[in-house]
């Protein structure tokens, strides 16, 4: 007999002489229990199963496969097997894996990958495995059937049976390209000890596949059966066009794909019925130039997988086709909102109506994973939250938002501005980079931002990874993490320029600072450090304390004092409970507000809030407010005026009135009385003019200008907090020294 090709031998053996082609391995000879691939076709993902003479057990981990041979002997066939099953009568003799050593699981620790709590969870169910005579985690590698270069399994012991471990053991999958981890118990346990101790055989036998920032809790991997598919997907797409150009690619979906602002109702309601297949509009290349560009090629097969997730459906293997151009040999894809659909990465399309409601979602306040596990309750399905977040920012990024960041009755120059902090906000970053550079070599970037610039190159960054993620090609518009990358936030009709200031390199940094003394081998109690910078109003004498202790500069502001300590305290290897303690951190949001509550300015932090995020907002309005509200007024004023040549806030240096001792005394009497003509504008819009508008052409200077609906004067006041005895008065003479109170709702 004579075969055409080896996929003819392949199946004649698999169905003439038994040689299915997928492998299974003996992981524990004691209890008879087996890893093979869960498909007879496609990506191998590891399931459980145990077949054993000795304990009379026969149970496979796939529920079909049980209810397939419950069937069976309901049917008078006790003795049925699924495929799984009859693949052990072939297995690999089980062949016990390196022992995992406790120096390595020390270096780890060292090394900041774990904590030493989850080191003695790794060393506790490694015990309790060997005591019981199994192994604690089992690498699956699948010998002559080849090795995934991507994802990599694990069998861990879990000492324990249930749903997700019929046979006391787990599955393990490590994504080697992203550093995204999954484990079967994720719903039963959000983390885990055993991607920590698979992490452990990695890192001691195959070190080469960890990445840097590698987590074992960044981001589970939704629906790991999925994400190998795509993969595989993917790989075949790149191998097409390597030398394909991304930006080009991303600058044509960028400009010439935009979905409007407004969509029609019909378009965000209802959605559409998906079609048979999805396939570019354009008949000619897009990227050719001249009058006449030549007519793309026939369509090309990319994937037969493409999802399309509804708010209700989820409707799988769509094919989805691409064109090229015989001359550039660009790819040209489907990317047509008007069609119902939203292209993410030609695998994974979003309904027009669900990205709408993502959107409405988003504007009261909803967060889109919350929507999204509403949605599966309402429609009884599962989807994976990750994949559709990004799917829908690739959305928001095409999508012609208006930001008009004014408010109705105070129009662009809102006379009066309310400051505050939002710091319950953290997150994780390298503890390199919080160390402030030296002053000689921070750049002219590290200090000033281009708003306009940098939110279209975020917005070309995600258009981008449609093409890039999950590939091997890299994503060209991504850039390194600096201390001006939090760009501030601010609209076009209110800011100076499109360069803005953003200086918190510059916090608690000066030429003389730099000199760091030594610690002098002072006993140093990192307990009462951590309590002094926890306290929400830490005494400055007990800061300078610990600074001196510490070596670091004393000189500064409270807050300057505290961003030097917290810099210094996330080393590990100094301080290892402030590292641990301090290791999530963030500045928080500083956010600025008319009296009616919308918001003009944001602005992400690094560190602590200080006067100095003030001054960089504030001088950054085309027309400053002539009253600004803030917690820390005297700070701001001194130091906005000290960066002005003091012409910013004056005509008495933020105050309502000269700092004389009368009228310090009246205010502490509160007979202090101070009239302002243009206090009645306060609250209209901002076209009407003031009384004095007719002398602002004469300002050169911009800091000495009159603001379009009230005077030249400007005003740095404290918040007025209402006087009730179980309220502690905030009011002190030192405050009132430095600045006035000022109250306003809203």
């Amino acid at each position: 007999m004579t075969f055409s090709n080896r996929s003819n031998l392949k199946r004649h053996e698999a169905q003439q002489h038994d040689k299915e082609g997928q492998p299974i391995i003996c992981i524990d000879d004691k209890n008879g229990i087996f890893v093979t691939p869960k498909d007879a076709y496609g990506p191998r993902v590891a399931i459980h199963v145990c077949k054993s003479i000795l304990s009379q057990s026969l149970a496979c981990e796939v529920p079909l496969c049980r209810d397939y041979m419950k069937i069976g002997m309901e049917s008078g066939n006790p003795g049925i097997e699924c495929q799984h099953l009859h693949r052990t009568n072939r297995a690999i003799p089980y062949s016990q894996p390196p022992v995992l050593r406790l120096d390595s699981l020390q270096l780890m620790v060292d090394r900041g990958l774990i904590s030493t709590s989850r080191k003695d969870e790794c060393v506790g169910l490694n015990s309790k495995s060997l005591s019981v005579g199994a192994d604690s985690v089992f690498p699956i590698f699948w010998g002559d059937h080849g090795l995934s270069e991507r994802y990599v399994y694990f069998s861990v012991f879990t000492g324990m049976k249930d749903n997700w471990c019929q046979f006391g053991r787990t599955r393990v999958t490590f994504d080697s390209q992203t550093g995204q981890w999954h484990c079967q118990c994720q719903n039963k346990i959000r983390k885990c000890v055993h991607r920590y101790i698979s992490m452990w055989w990695i890192f001691q036998e195959r070190r080469n596949l960890l990445h840097a920032e590698m987590d074992p809790n960044a981001e589970d991997i939704d629906d790991i059966e999925e994400r190998v598919r795509e993969s595989e997907d993917t790989r075949r797409d790149v191998s097409k066009g390597p030398s394909v150009d991304v930006c080009q690619l991303t600058e044509y979906i960028w400009r010439q794909k935009r979905i409007p602002g407004e969509l029609d109702v019909e378009l965000s309601k209802t959605e559409k019925k998906v079609p048979q297949f999805f396939e570019p509009v354009e008949t000619n290349c897009p990227y050719c130039p001249g009058p006449s560009p030549p007519a793309l090629g026939e369509k090309t097969l990319v994937t037969n997988h493409g999802t399309v997730y509804g708010i209700s459906t989820v409707i799988k293997d769509v094919p989805v086709y691409i064109r090229e151009c015989p001359v550039c040999r660009c790819p040209v894809r489907f990317q047509e909102y008007w069609s119902g659909f939203h292209n993410y990465n030609n695998k994974v399309f979003l309904t027009i109506p669900l990205c709408s409601l993502l959107t409405s979602g988003l504007s009261n306040h909803i967060a889109v994973g919350r929507f999204l596990h509403t949605l599966e309750d309402h429609a009884n399905l599962k989807v994976p939250h990750n994949v559709i977040r990004r799917a829908f920012y690739h959305f928001s990024a095409l999508r012609n938002y208006s930001y008009s960041y004014s408010c109705n009755r105070c129009g662009h120059n809102p006379p009066v501005l309310i400051a505050d902090a939002n710091w319950k906000i953290a997150f994780n970053l390298p503890v390199h980079l919080f160390r402030r550079p030296n002053l000689e070599n921070s750049k002219l970037e590290d200090t000033q931002v281009n708003v306009r610039t940098r939110w279209e190159m975020l917005e070309k960054r995600i258009v981008a990874s449609g093409f890039c993620d999950g590939t091997t090609m890299t994503n060209p518009y991504k850039t390194t993490l600096t201390y001006s990358a939090f760009t501030p936030w601010l609209g076009p009709n209110i800011r100076l320029h499109d360069v803005v200031p953003k200086t918190e390199i510059l916090k608690g940094l000066s030429q003389k600072d730099q000199a760091v003394s030594s610690r002098g081998g002072l006993n140093i109690d990192e307990d009462a450090i951590l309590q002094a910078l926890d306290s929400k109003a830490p005494r400055r004498e007990d800061l300078i304390k610990a600074c001196n202790a510490l070596g670091v500069s004393d000189v500064g502001s409270r807050t300057d004092l505290i961003n030097r300590l917290e810099e210094l305290l996330l080393y590990k290897d100094l301080y290892p409970k402030m590292f641990v303690k301090l290791q999530n951190t963030g500045g928080g949001v500083l956010h600025m507000t008319c009296v009616h509550s919308v918001v003009y300015y944001q602005s992400a932090l690094w560190w602590q809030e200080s006067a100095r995020d003030h001054g960089d907002a504030l001088l950054s309005f085309k027309h400053p407010p002539t009253v600004y509200v803030s917690d820390i007024a005297g700070r701001v004023a001194r130091h906005v005026n000290n960066r002005t040549n003091q012409q910013f806030f004056q005509p008495h240096d933020g105050r309502l009135c000269a700092n004389t001792d009368a009228n310090i005394q009246a205010a502490l009497e509160k007979s202090l009385d101070v009239q302002f003509p243009w206090i009645t504008s306060v609250g209209f819009s901002s076209g009407s003019a003031s009384h004095d508008n007719h002398n602002k052409a004469k300002c050169v200077n911009r800091f000495s200008s009159v603001h379009p609906v009230t005077t030249s004067a400007r005003y740095s006041l404290y918040v007025s907090v209402p006087s009730k005895k179980s309220k502690k008065t905030r009011g002190t003479s030192e405050e009132l020294k430095t600045g006035a109170r000022f109250g306003c709702s809203g």
